[in-house]
């Protein structure tokens, strides 16, 4: 076996022996190229950095799809990251695309609440409070909800009695529905379903009924209606049986006190020596006593069967002196009768004396086949005057199903004021007075 030695070379051991001569050391990277080929046969060997230096690699074709290495110019043609920026950024800053080239970015200088619609990005104003959550535990306030949908109002703690509970409610914000009658306290008056107020409950200040509250002071109950149809206030006992059943409207001012009584037909109360069951009583209970009349210049009539029984004259009737003056007519149904009286009081004044003759005549009429027929009693008179004379005769005329009183006065005063004030009341027949 000849002799041989070895050197180290930088990629392997080899034999110097089986070297050509002129190889024996490899100091230059260009030694290396122009003596070794890649491992596949094909093409020179690639080296980058170190020591050996940089070396240039053949660039393949833009259209190449193989494993070829790409370099840095095959990569630039491809465009392979080929995107610019802004020269500097804001740390934690979002980069957006610029346009639409897909190479270029900007810095979103948006502020407040990101938003994305198909992608793109854009912002509404942050709130200066927290962001509400739907699962969360928050209390809102200072808060504006258009035409809110609340589904549930389990967790609700308003009792909307003042501003801290949710502000109070008026009547036209509850536009419909009911309320439980449990639901109605003592002092808050509401009808339920059945438009009935519940027991126990009170109600302070003006109350309207079919309208606001009146505002006449001391008006505490007012029941309007402006329909055709009858406008009642109905105060009812339905027991039929029992002794002391009735349905009252009591007033009371101080002491006095008056009452509206229907008495319930099992009523054994007696007063004015009629036992009271089945009647309704006018009674005043306390006070001075009880005023029945008008408080203007109008007649008040007292009736039984619904027929006028009792007319007092509210305006006196001017006379026309010397003539036979009509007071009123009282109505005579064919085949009917009617009797009464009449009471009267003329005055005459020429405003320096001063005269009054006061009379009652009984006056009695039938009629018959439409022919009346008609007698007045004896007249019964006082005179009272301060200079000259006063005469005053009723009389009697006939019409269409009626009677006529009238009175016939001479005065001897130059009078300013002729007059006469009455009174009839009807104890039969079915005649009514109408004052002339």
């Amino acid at each position: 076996m000849g002799s041989y030695t070895k050197k180290f070379w930088p990629w392997r051991w080899v034999d110097t022996a089986a070297q050509p001569a002129e190889v024996d050391e490899v100091l230059t990277s260009a030694q290396l190229r122009s003596f070794i080929s890649d491992e596949t046969g094909i093409g020179a060997a690639v080296f980058a950095g170190g020591d050996i230096g940089a070396a240039t690699a053949t660039t393949p074709a833009t259209s190449d799809n193989d494993t070829s290495v790409a370099t840095t110019a095959f990569v630039k043609a491809q465009g392979y990251g080929d995107v610019s920026g802004p020269a500097s950024s804001v740390d934690s800053e979002v980069a957006l695309f610029s346009g639409t080239g897909g190479k270029t970015l900007k810095r979103a200088a948006l502020t407040g609440i990101a938003k994305l619609a198909a992608g793109v990005l854009s912002a509404v104003t942050a709130p200066a409070g927290a962001i509400v959550g739907d699962t969360d535990t928050q209390t809102l306030s200072a808060k504006t909800l258009t035409a809110p949908v609340i589904a549930d109002f389990t967790s609700a703690q308003h009792d909307h009695l003042d501003t801290d509970d949710g502000g109070t409610l008026s009547g036209s914000a509850i536009a419909s529905g009911t309320v439980a009658d449990a639901r109605l306290s003592s002092n808050v008056a509401l009808k339920n379903q059945d438009n009935a107020f519940s027991v126990g409950q009170s109600i302070a200040g003006n109350v309207g009924i079919g309208t606001t509250k009146s505002p006449t002071a001391g008006v505490l109950l007012l029941a309007l209606s402006a329909g055709n149809e009858q406008t009642m206030g109905v105060v009812q006992n339905t027991d039929g049986s029992g002794t002391t059943a009735a349905a009252i409207q009591r007033v009371q001012a101080d002491t006095a006190i008056s009452s509206l009584i229907a008495h319930g037909i099992g009523r054994v109360i007696s007063r004015w020596g009629q036992t009271l069951g089945g009647w309704t009583e006018l009674l005043t209970s306390a006070g001075n006593g009880l005023a029945i009349g008008t408080n203007s210049t109008k007649p008040l009539i007292f009736g039984t069967s619904a027929q006028g029984r009792s007319f007092i004259s509210g305006a006196p009737k001017t006379l026309t002196e010397s003539s036979a003056t009509g007071i009123c007519d009282v109505g005579l149904a064919d085949n009917t009768v009617i009797g009464g009286t009449l009471r009267y009081t003329v005055d005459a004044t020429d405003a320096t004396d001063y005269q009054a003759r006061r009379g009652a005549v009984p006056f009695v009429a039938v009629s018959k086949a439409g022919a009346i027929t008609t007698t007045l009693g004896t007249v019964v008179e006082d005179v009272a005057v301060s200079a000259g004379t006063l005469t005053a005769a009723p009389t009697i005329t006939t019409g269409a199903a009626k009677i006529t009183l009238n009175l016939n006065a001479v005065s001897s005063l130059v009078q300013t004021t002729l007059r006469a004030s009455f009174t009839v009341v009807l104890d039969g027949g079915t005649g009514n007075v109408v004052a002339l």
